[in-house]
C-alpha cells in the first residue's frame, strides 16, 4: 500500500515523519483532505484518489537529454543544466514535472544542514505532480500520459524526475497541479500518523507542532474524521491558525516549564 511503502522509503532516506511544510499545504490541498478523511484508511486513501481518474491522458512530446534543475550551492538554490534521467530502473517511471512543493528538508539541504544521502540526486525536492513520459520495463499501474503525483527521495525541483512506482499515485481531476504536488509529503504523512493512532470519531487527538505542514494537514483530516483536536504550538499566532483550521484549543510550548 502506498502509505506504508512511502513510509519505508522515507525511513531508508532518513526522513522524519513530521518534517514540516513551509508552503502550499495549508489551503491548497483542502480538497485532498476531504477525500482522504472521508475514508480514513490506507487502502481507501489510494482508492479515493483513484476513483476520480476517468479522464483523458495528457499528450506527451519528445523527452530532451538535458533539463533545468535546482541544486543547493553555498546556501543558495541555483538553477543549472542537468541530464534528464534516462536509465530507468525496471519499476520506475519518468515524470515531466508540472509542480513541486517546499519542505523543511529542502531548506535544510539548501543551507548545508542535511547532506544528500549516498545514491540520491543532488537536485532538491521531495514531491511532485506531473505527467508520466516514460516507463521502466516492469512498471505497472501507469501509462505514458498519465497525470500523477509522487513522493520522491530527491529531484523534484527539476523539469523531469524518475521515481519508483511504489510512491506514485494518479492525480485526481479535482486537484490542480499545485494542490496535487502538496499532497504526498505532508498530507499523506498526516493521514498515516492519524491512522496509526487508531482514533475513532468523537475521541480527542493531540497534535504537536500544529502549525507545521504535517500539523496543518493533520488538524483538518482529524476534524473531517470527527475527532476533537487539541494542539501544541510555539506562538499565539500559530494557535490562532490552528483554531481557524478546527482545533478546539491548545498549549503554547514556550510557556511550558
Amino acid at each position: 500500500m502506498f502509505l506504508r511503502r512511502a513510509n519505508r522509503a522515507r525511513e531508508r532516506r532518513g526522513w522524519k515523519m513530521a518534517s514540516p511544510k513551509l508552503a502550499l499545504a495549508a489551503a491548497s490541498a483542502v480538497a485532498a483532505a476531504s477525500a482522504v478523511a472521508a475514508v480514513f484508511g490506507v487502502d481507501a486513501v489510494v482508492g479515493a484518489f483513484s476513483n476520480l481518474l476517468s479522464w483523458r491522458q495528457a499528450s506527451v512530446g519528445a523527452v530532451p537529454s538535458t533539463m533545468t534543475a535546482v541544486v543547493a550551492v553555498d546556501s543558495t538554490c541555483v538553477a543549472k543544466p542537468w541530464p534528464v534521467p534516462k536509465a530507468l530502473a525496471e519499476e520506475e517511471v519518468l515524470i515531466r514535472v508540472a509542480a513541486t512543493a517546499i519542505n523543511r528538508l529542502d531548506t535544510m539541504q539548501r543551507r548545508g544542514k542535511s547532506p544528500v544521502p549516498k545514491g540520491v540526486t543532488e537536485v532538491v525536492g521531495l514531491e511532485v505532480a506531473g505527467v508520466v513520459v516514460a516507463l521502466g520495463a516492469a512498471a505497472r499501474g501507469f501509462r505514458v500520459g498519465d497525470r500523477v503525483m509522487a513522493l520522491v527521495p530527491g529531484g523534484g525541483y527539476a523539469e523531469y524526475v524518475s521515481v519508483h512506482t511504489a510512491t506514485v499515485m494518479h492525480k485526481p481531476r479535482a486537484l490542480s497541479w499545485a494542490q496535487a504536488a502538496a499532497v504526498p509529503e505532508a498530507w499523506l504523512t498526516a493521514a498515516l500518523n492519524l491512522q496509526l493512532g487508531r482514533a475513532a470519531a468523537g475521541e480527542t487527538v493531540l497534535i504537536h507542532a500544529a502549525a507545521s505542514g504535517v500539523g496543518v494537514a493533520a488538524i483538518q483530516l482529524a476534524r473531517a474524521a470527527g475527532l476533537h483536536v487539541i494542539v501544541t504550538v510555539g506562538s499565539a499566532e500559530k494557535l490562532a491558525l490552528a483554531r481557524r483550521l478546527g482545533a478546539a484549543g491548545g498549549i503554547l510550548t514556550l510557556t511550558l516549564p
